[in-house]
């Protein structure tokens, strides 16, 4: 007995602390970490996908569109949830967002929560700015198709160069 208590005590300690657990933030340094801090509602998204709909209605840091999709943990691909996801009951909420590959997301450590901004978020905060109007889908789609608008700036610029250039070789031959 004795001796499956000491394995069992080695191996937590081997173990060492979960992949997935908050580092203890303080609240300007959550602010910090956020891309964008707004207050809007949130429209419970489908649950396998861990995306929600965020629509803010003040933005306090960044800049959001109308309604943009938040997913609410760390891209886990198929694997399911984490211990760090977080809980966008639908209702209001301050969410702190980064993006990443693309897309809002937001976690239980980044600082977000149910409910009006605190007293403390309203100080440092102020009175915010309204989200811009939405394009293209959101801000999410955004952020997807401007590697495909750069991509083809690219194409179509080289395509002129090359027309260019075997143009000026035909008018050299015919001279």
């Amino acid at each position: 007995m004795r001796r499956l208590a000491t394995l069992a005590i080695a191996a937590l300690l081997l173990a060492g602390p979960a992949a997935a657990s908050c580092v203890a933030s303080s609240f300007i340094e959550k602010f910090a970490m956020a891309e964008v801090v707004a207050a809007g509602r949130v429209d419970r998204g489908i649950l396998p996908s861990r995306t929600v709909t965020f629509r803010p209605v003040t933005v306090f840091k960044g800049d959001l569109a109308t309604e943009v999709a938040v997913r609410i943990g760390p891209d886990v691909g198929n694997s399911g949830a984490t211990s760090v996801d977080y809980d966008a009951t639908s209702g209001d909420h301050v969410l702190y967002l980064r993006a990443v590959n693309g897309v809002y997301e937001t976690n239980d450590c980044s600082g977000s929560h149910a409910g009006a901004p605190t007293s403390e978020e309203r100080a440092i905060f102020g009175v915010g700015a309204p989200p811009h109007p939405g394009s293209l889908g959101g801000d999410s789609a955004t952020f997807g198709l401007l590697p495909f608008i750069a991509a083809a700036a690219v194409a179509i610029g080289a395509g002129a160069l090359f027309l260019r250039a075997k143009l000026v070789r035909r008018a050299q031959r015919g001279a």
